[in-house]
């Protein structure tokens, strides 16, 4: 039976930390792996202890490192769990959860792990300094967190542009330069607050207002615009939303009624819109 390989969260993690020689074992483990005809071919070893009734194999690295992985017979699924030098591989399998094994590990083609390029000698990386939870605190995928953990340098940086999203190439751009990982979460909840409070106070707030001749109707649709935006994570989603707004049918129907009672529009900050965050709105 050929097994689809799934990796968790915990495995891209491991391995971005692992010395690049371990690393470049892992790839070669990685390539017999996706070759194998069938598990005996991989010389896994069964475990004794299980994960919520699930039985857990031990895949040798080297003579020192082991990968621990779940195989899943009824979806076909081998996942990766994680790795680490041997003793303290067989420890960590007490803090894993069942949903490790479940929803959020990711399914990955070879040529994924073909993409790390791992260089020979031990060479630092841009990103080197950065651990896997402030790489994944600004919005890297997990699947992409072993790639970006060796970019060699900027210009290498730099050309990865479309690879990834712009939102993620931003954050990764400003902790190349050194900003650290507070400062961008910081400066993404201020820029989201400054798009957020500009809305509120040139359409919606006025809208409703004790004094609003806006028909009641159109009061609600604008308190529930409000929730709408509120629950927007960042700036890009709240700038998404209003760019979606000009377009449906529903906002020309708003425009129509916020002239009559005097009010301003979405449609009327669009040129302002398009100078004061050019940046959100070309993203």
């Amino acid at each position: 039976m050929k097994y689809a390989i799934l990796i968790s969260p915990e495995f891209f993690g491991s391995f971005s930390e692992l010395p690049k020689i371990i690393q470049r074992k892992t790839l070669v483990f990685f390539e017999k792996l996706f070759k194998a005809p069938n598990l005996i071919s991989l010389n896994l070893e069964k475990l004794k202890e299980k994960i919520d009734g699930k039985d857990l194999h031990s895949a040798r690295i080297d003579k020192d490192y082991r990968a621990i992985i779940y195989i899943d017979d009824k979806s076909s699924g081998m996942y990766l769990l994680w790795i680490d030098i041997h003793d303290s591989a067989y420890k960590k399998k007490e803090r894993v959860n069942s949903i490790t094994i479940s929803g959020k590990a990711q399914l990955m083609p070879i040529d994924y792990f073909k993409r790390l390029n791992l260089s020979k000698k031990k060479a630092e990386c841009l990103f080197d300094n950065k651990t896997f939870e402030e790489l994944r605190e600004i919005g890297v995928p997990f699947s992409d967190i072993g790639f970006i953990k060796n970019i060699p340098d900027y210009n290498s940086f730099k050309r990865i542009k479309g690879i990834i999203s712009d939102e993620v190439y931003t954050k990764l751009d400003l902790l190349a330069l050194d900003l650290q990982v507070e400062s961008i979460i910081n400066n993404e909840i201020e820029e989201r607050e400054k798009i957020l409070n500009y809305l509120r106070e040139k359409v919606l707030y006025p809208a409703i207002a004790d004094d609003s001749k806006l028909d009641y109707d159109y009061q609600e649709s604008i308190k529930n615009t409000i929730f709408r935006l509120e629950e927007k994570e960042n700036a890009k989603e709240i700038m998404d939303f209003y760019k979606d707004a000009l377009k449906s049918k529903r906002g020309k129907q708003m425009l129509e009624a916020e002239h009559n009672a005097g009010l301003t529009a979405f449609e009327d900050l669009e040129d302002e819109i398009k100078i004061k965050f050019s940046g959100l709105w070309n993203s």
